[in-house]
């Protein structure tokens, strides 16, 4: 088949879909994929020799003001619906035209097409032409269910949680509302009121990325929907750096600090790593602190902290004791695969729902939120995730199940039956 791809948002959104690409060219599928990154990575390196087509759309310019007011946001404000309608008007509608572009080229080449769940002008394009749709989405708080709770909200049982979605998709459609219905008029179809529930419907085939060990036991989702396992790309061992080596080998496990993207929006870098550097200490710990920015001033003067910058974490995780992240789903699949408890300091978005969730499984102590982290309630929770062998007992439990999911595998197979003849 030839099969399209439309992926958009941080590194943590697109790197699932390059999985699933490489996965579908690998199966003998002609793959056009096309990303659209909100934190300016570039992927390409990630699907060479894959035989995948890869192109990305026009970068948005940068522009300090709305990246400093989306990192206040991202402290202060803990609404998602805020942080989503914030997402649309500044990093999703300056693309909006050129993912209508690329979106009717790809429904006029491809059998099949595939989209992140928010790219709705691949949605819109695929009705009117007829092309089947598939959706992806990493984490299962995206799609509705009465058994996973909806993101920001405290759990109040099934029927109230049902309530609670049903309200939320009148908000999103709000927002939706116009955007999707002008690209709708565009192509000759007629508007919509309910759109949010037209754009989880609509696709064929709806695949939740996320492992199956960490969801609730029982989930009741529509019949289009399909629990598929983390989306990952296939890696041999790589090499550890040479410092990183030395650090590992001179003293105990150490604690690894990673923010992952949300650490581009970050408006007080020198502030967080200081504090995180600091709260591992207090704990008794050493610190691996993972850090990409190039406007950090602060540096660490203690032999027990290493500064490093991009690091592979399938390899350097099974080196540490535990791990401080922002609880975004592709850290939070690695660290459990890892066997490693979590210390989880949240922003916002589906990171509002992993934190709570990895609580629940007794992997975490109670997530913090960034906008109240300060050096000593990060410390207590460091202190609590070391010092817990039931954490630690419950961690490897789940990294074992976890062992037997192919993501990538069982997304394809779902793909191919769903979609290939004769």
């Amino acid at each position: 088949m030839k099969i399209g791809i439309i992926a958009w948002g941080s590194e943590g959104d697109i790197r699932p879909f390059i999985a699933l690409a490489t996965g579908l060219s690998k199966r003998g599928h002609q793959v056009d994929m096309v990303a659209s990154s909100i934190d300016y990575r570039d992927f390409s390196v990630m699907l060479e020799g894959s035989g995948v087509r890869f192109s990305e759309t026009t970068p948005i310019p940068v522009n300090r003001e709305i990246l400093e007011k989306m990192s206040r946001m991202a402290i202060q404000d803990r609404n998602p619906m805020n942080h989503f309608k914030f997402l649309l008007e500044n990093l999703f509608d300056p693309l909006e035209d050129e993912l209508m572009e690329e979106s009717k080229r790809l429904c006029l080449d491809c059998d099949v097409v595939v989209k992140h769940l928010l790219v709705h002008p691949l949605a819109v394009v695929a009705e009117s032409t007829g092309t089947p749709l598939v959706d992806v989405t990493p984490t299962a708080a995206a799609v509705p269910s009465p058994d996973i709770q909806l993101i920001g909200v405290p759990w109040t049982g099934r029927f109230l949680n049902s309530l609670m979605w049903k309200a939320a998709s009148k908000v999103m459609s709000r927002m939706l509302r116009e955007r999707v219905n002008s690209l709708r008029i565009r192509v000759g179809l007629a508007p919509l009121r309910d759109v949010h529930c037209w754009l989880l419907d609509m696709s064929e085939l709806t695949l939740i990325g996320c492992s199956r060990a960490l969801l609730p036991e029982k989930v009741e989702w529509k019949g289009n929907v399909h629990v598929c396992g983390s989306l990952e790309l296939e890696s041999g061992s790589k090499e550890l750096s040479q410092e990183l080596s030395e650090f590992l080998a001179a003293g105990p496990p150490p604690v690894y600090v990673s923010f992952g993207s949300m650490l581009y929006f970050e408006p007080e870098v020198d502030y967080l790593m200081e504090t995180a550097a600091g709260a591992v200490l207090d704990a008794g710990q050493r610190c691996i602190l993972q850090c990409v920015r190039d406007d950090l001033s602060w540096s660490p003067d203690n032999q027990d902290i290493l500064l490093v910058g991009k690091t592979s974490h399938k390899d350097v995780f099974p080196h540490c004791r535990a791990v401080v992240h922002h609880g975004g789903a592709g850290t939070t699949h690695t660290v459990v695969a890892s066997g490693l408890p979590s210390v989880v300091v949240m922003y916002g978005v589906d990171q509002l729902f992993w934190g709570p969730r990895l609580l629940e499984l007794g992997v975490a102590p109670k997530p913090l939120l960034r906008r109240k982290l300060i050096r000593s309630n990060l410390s207590a929770a460091i202190t609590e995730a070391c010092e817990s062998p039931a954490m630690r007992i419950r961690t490897k439990e789940l990294a074992s199940e976890m062992e037997s999911e192919e993501g990538v595998r069982t997304a394809v197979e779902l793909i191919e039956k769903e979609f290939s003849r004769g």
